[in-house]
């Protein structure tokens, strides 16, 4: 960074200008430390987009008050931003170094995009209204801004001034109350205004005008649109062409649209469509178009006007730079992209995908659950393994469930919905049968707003709109209301029931409105008492001895307040702070409150002193629930930012938070990126390094660590284990030099990489899902570099005839984390000369040099697996080559090494199928196959003596059949006696885990037997249950379908449900194998 010498008034004048459009060191350091954060979308209507000029990333602007910058080629959000006031507009600098935003506020604000920090603010002058439409002119340092009331003002984005105003106006205009749409010209130096306007005795007319930017005059006009109010307007590319989109209004509500064409130079109108309203947007080359109205989006050709497609879709529209793919919004309000060329519509960024807007969380009795509540229902999570199950979806009829409550000990649920008759209902949810119980009917005209479950559950408490208090008897489900009520409706507002609070002994009730806190007897439903506040309150507490209530005292800086109940006075002060309170709570003891605001903040209380304890930050939306646990030591929070927090009360630090998905993926995750995860849960959490992107699933194969997880949900320290944070990021990769084509099976293609701070580790090839090809980093070797610094590789591979998809990933230099993946597309115009061959490597160890490790069954079903193969794959196959291993020779480390690389030269569509039955473990965090050759049981000795999990994957990855198998059964615990197991069984991930990262890894379906801290279970007809059940799989009981084939997708669905029944029916034991699909499915053998 440039230092300031006084002496040196040049030097001031560089730094001022360097400090403007550029970030200092500091800050673009921070900028890139990764950042984890939910992938969650638009909630609302988005109002407008803005294309970088590379094409590469996109800004949304949404009604939800949130701005979302993505990556279009990842299809990623990078990252979220919440605005005080909606955007309305908001578009890039020509250089893509800027983005400014106009808001309804009349705020202007200008961005740094590469740090995302606002370098300047400005605000429209008053007289006008909410911001239409911001536009850069070509010199990348003034902007133009269209407003309500029909102004245009240019602006210096440098200093932050205003440069000119403009009163766009004709003659005889009186009223104008309307937005103004402006649009550039190609050069920048016209620009077209369109608005509505009033006339004296004439009805609204929609005009046109064209003005020069540079002396402001108005130098033409257009025909006037009768009755229509222009909602945006487009220039084409060459001037020629200006489209301006209409809506028809008639006492405020829309009943036509209309998408009027007119000729630039003739100065008339070409063509009018019955299409389009809110949004115009012409392709960079000139000949498409595109227009936009709720429900309603038409691309059109631009040389004869003809519609090329229809569809319902959502406004705004956008194309790409290659003209032929644009982008627009669904109903869900996510992002999809049509190709003009193959009609086909692809998701770019899906709607809500988080349980959106969770409602509340709470513990069981003894802290092994929690359970949460989102508009996709309730859901639980085992604090024990930290996995999640879904456990009932209230409907109320089927309309949303927009509410909800569970009881104290979380057996009972509550979802609020409103039935056709406009009648509320609570559907009353059995959350342990995982059924719902009733549904109860509000009585007509009574709308509820707040329920609570007593905490004997013979009661379910209501509060309504309109102050109301009444209670369901769970006992016969009859309803009545309490007698009294809070206040009574005002003008402008109503005494809404906002929170209901009970009393240790469920006898008294305590509500709160806008008019005070009431206390009732539950029996009677008699009024008690009235506690008076200055504002509204919407959080209500009881402590446990039942002496003092807990309240808040509304927004801003109103204080919570600690009352007495015996005297009817507030006698402790706290919750000072900034923000609306939106929940709060009591410790079990009666010593801190917790309280959560608007801003996402949660803060500990001592409430002796009213002093704050603890700041916790984390979330990024309004806090909804927060609860303490029953022993004290965690708190809960749930949030609208769709994420479940867990919280260490005595250091204020987060433990891990919790997120459930709307197709019912899940994912728990520590502060230092450690995290367990559904099977595909991974994919929609994202790593922010900058405004570099990565999927989390990026950093799998170093943080799915789900035994990390469970230690620190017991409350274990991970600070010895790396951090998700100190990771450095690979090396950016994309395939280049590379035909689309081939006339040859083998192939070539050059990968290029460019360095981003972390080294260069592993390389992967992955040919139509499957890993044909893993170049480590001990023999990588650049073949070439260019001037900027990027290394060059080059590869040849074999295809199959047809369609190919090639998939290229590096990973950094010490292989934790990979990079954004490149995808090419090849054409392979050669025919199959021959069906494929099956190859299977069946290996059985039973016999070790270590004595204590023999098994009794491993051979045995080896021979079993071989035999069982061989029969169903013969005739369906040009060959079945079957090589068997059992002695203790050739199922040494070395010797598989050797056979495992000599399978390196089959073809693609050859198959290639993996059984191993023997020893397997996990030692610091890695597998390992216990090979004939293993004698002693150290960390050490396994790395030197037995196959560890990287070189397994790096053999299996550089075999280059595209359909692999991987069977694994390994025996553990039953044969090695107390010492093996202390020595096997404690040291790290399970095996499940590494199953799991090894299947992804080589993009091939793994079935395993059993995990470390469980028995493969032995002795069943001779062999192992395992294998015995997958030879029935085999045999035809695999073929649900009775297609006469068995496919690894019918063997893997098969072995997970037969083997746990087999388990428990045989051995009263359980056993659940580990089933990981991935990479193509495909045809083992027939049925005979």
């Amino acid at each position: 960074m440039l230092k300031f010498r006084k002496a040196i008034v040049l030097t001031f004048l560089i730094f001022i200008v360097a400090h403007f459009f550029a970030a200092s060191p500091a800050t673009a350091t921070d900028s890139r430390k990764p950042e984890i954060f939910v992938q969650t979308g638009h909630t609302r209507n988005i109002k407008s987009f803005a294309l970088s000029p590379d094409g590469r990333y996109l800004i949304t602007a949404g009604e939800d008050n949130t701005l979302k910058l993505l990556d279009i080629t990842l299809r990623k959000e990078i990252r979220t931003t919440l605005v005080d006031s909606t955007v309305n507009t908001v578009a890039f600098s020509p250089d893509g170094r800027y983005v400014v935003t106009g808001d309804r506020n009349r705020n202007i604000f200008v961005r740094d995009f590469r740090t995302w920090n606002v370098i300047k603010k400005m605000r429209a002058p008053e007289g006008g209204g909410p911001l239409t439409k911001v536009l850069f002119l070509p010199d990348g340092k003034h902007i133009l801004t269209s407003e309500f009331g029909h102004f245009l003002h240019c602006w210096d984005i440098r200093q932050g001034k205003l440069k000119w105003q403009l009163k766009v106006q004709r003659a005889g205009d009186t009223a104008m109350n309307y937005d103004a749409h402006i649009s550039l010209s190609g050069d920048g130096k016209i620009v077209a205004v369109g608005s509505k306007y009033e006339q004296a005795h004439r009805k609204p007319v929609s005009y046109i005008d064209l003005y020069a930017v540079g002396t402001r005059q108005r130098i033409a006009d257009f025909p006037e649109i009768p009755g229509y109010e222009i909602r945006d307007i487009a220039f084409s590319p060459d001037d020629r062409y200006l489209i301006a989109t209409t809506t028809f209004q008639d006492n405020t509500q829309r009943i036509a649209d209309k998408t009027f064409v007119f000729d630039v130079q003739e100065r008339k109108m070409v063509k009018e469509y019955a299409t389009g309203s809110l949004s115009a947007a012409f392709s960079p080359d000139g000949k498409s178009f595109a227009v936009a109205g709720f429900g309603d989006v038409s691309i059109l050709n631009a040389d004869n006007f003809s519609i090329l497609k229809r569809f319902n879709r959502y406004p705004p529209v956008i194309f790409l730079p290659d003209s032929r793919r644009v982008i627009m919004s669904n109903v869900d309000h996510g992002l999809e992209l049509y190709d003009i060329d193959t009609g086909r519509i692809t998701n770019l960024l899906p709607s809500r995908v988080p349980q959106f807007g969770l409602k509340m969380a709470s513990f069981d009795e003894d802290n092994r659950e929690i359970v949460g509540f989102g508009f996709r229902g309730f859901f639980r999570w085992n604090m024990k393994s930290a996995a999640r199950s879904t456990v009932i979806v209230p409907d109320a009829e089927g309309r949303p469930v927009s509410f909800a409550a569970v009881s104290d000990d979380i057996r009972y649920g509550i979802g609020l919905g409103i039935d056709s008759d406009n009648r509320y209902i609570l559907q009353l949810a059995d959350l342990n049968a995982k059924k719902i119980v009733t549904v109860l009917r509000a009585p007509e005209k009574y709308s509820i707003g707040v329920v609570k479950f007593s905490p004997d559950n013979k009661y379910l408490v209501t509060g309504s709109y309109d102050g109301e208090i009444g209670a369901f008897d769970l006992g016969n489900y009859s309803f009545r209301k309490f007698s009294g009520k809070h206040g009574v409706q005002k003008k402008f507002s109503l005494p809404t029931v906002r929170a209901l609070a009970f009393s240790p002994n469920g006898k008294d009730l305590f509500s709160a409105s806008d008019e005070g806190i009431i206390k009732w007897d539950i029996p009677s439903g008699r009024l008690l008492q009235r506690f008076s506040t200055a504002h509204d309150v919407n959080i209500l507490d009881v402590s446990p001895d039942g002496r003092e209530l807990l309240s808040n005292g509304g927004y801003g800086d109103y204080p919570g307040y600690l009352w007495e109940l015996k005297s009817d006075l507030a006698k402790g002060l706290f919750f000072k702070e900034g923000g609306l309170l939106t929940a709060g709570t009591l410790s079990v003891d009666g010593k801190l409150a917790v309280s959560g605001n608007s801003d996402g903040i949660i803060k500990i209380w001592d409430i002796a002193t009213g002093k704050e304890i603890f700041t916790l930050r984390g979330h990024s939306g309004r806090i909804s629930s927060v609860r303490f646990s029953k022993d004290g030591g965690k708190i809960i929070s749930s949030s609208s930012d769709s994420t479940i927090r867990l919280w260490n009360v005595a250091t204020g630090k987060e433990i891990a938070q919790f997120i459930s998905f709307d197709d019912g993926e899940w994912i728990a995750i520590t502060p230092e990126g450690y995290y367990n995860a559904s099977a595909n849960g991974d994919r929609y959490l994202n790593v922010r390094a900058g405004n570099n992107v990565y999927g989390i699933e990026n950093y799998r194969e170093a943080f799915f660590r789900p035994d990390l997880v469970k230690i620190a949900l017991a409350g274990g320290s991970l600070k010895d284990f790396r951090k998700l944070a100190e990771i450095k990021q690979p090396p950016r990769v994309s395939i280049v030099q590379t035909a689309a084509t081939s006339a040859n099976e083998e192939f070539r293609l050059t990968l290029k990489l460019e360095e981003q701070g972390g080294g260069i580790g592993d390389l992967r090839l992955f040919l139509n899902g499957s890993a044909v090809l893993l170049d480590s980093a001990r023999s990588l070797k650049v073949v070439q570099k260019d001037g900027s610094g990027a290394s060059y590789r080059s590869y040849t591979l074999k295809l199959s005839p047809g369609s190919n998809s090639i998939r290229a990933v590096a990973f950094n230099a010490d292989n934790s984390m990979q990079s954004n993946e490149a995808v090419h597309q090849v054409q392979a115009r050669f025919a199959a000369i021959r069906k494929p061959t099956l190859h299977a490597l069946v290996i059985g160890i039973q016999e070790f040099r270590n004595p204590k490790l023999q098994l009794k069954y491993a051979v045995a079903d080896a021979n079993l697996f071989a035999t069982t193969l061989r029969s169903g794959a013969s005739g369906l196959f040009e060959q079945v080559k079957i090589t068997l291993l059992t002695s203790r020779e050739t199922t040494s480390r070395d010797s598989l090494i050797n056979t495992l690389q000599g399978y390196q030269t089959l073809n693609p569509d050859d198959l290639f199928i993996l059984y191993i039955a023997s020893h397997g473990t996990v030692d610091e965090g890695e597998y390992f196959l216990i090979t004939s050759n293993v004698g002693a049981l150290s960390t050490q000795r396994l790395k030197s003596d037995a196959l560890s999990q990287v070189q397994l994957k790096e053999l299996v990855a550089n075999i280059p059949s595209t359909k692999k198998l991987i069977v694994i059964d390994t025996c553990n615990a039953g044969q090695l006696g107390q010492a093996m197991q202390v020595a096997l069984l404690t040291r790290g991930m399970s095996e499940d885990t590494a199953m799991k990262v090894l299947s992804r890894a080589v993009g091939s379906t793994i079935l395993s037997a059993s995990t470390s801290v469980q028995e493969a279970l032995e002795g069943y007809q001779g062999h192992g249950l395992f294998t015995w059940a997958l030879v029935q799989g085999l045999q035809g009981k695999a073929d649900k379908g009775k297609t006469g084939y068995i496919r690894t997708t019918d063997l893997a669905a098969y072995v997970e449900h037969e083997v746990p029944d087999l388990a428990e029916k045989i051995f009263k034991r359980a056993q659940f194998p580990t089933v990981s699909i991935s990479g193509q499915g495909f045809p083992l053998g027939k049925v005979r």
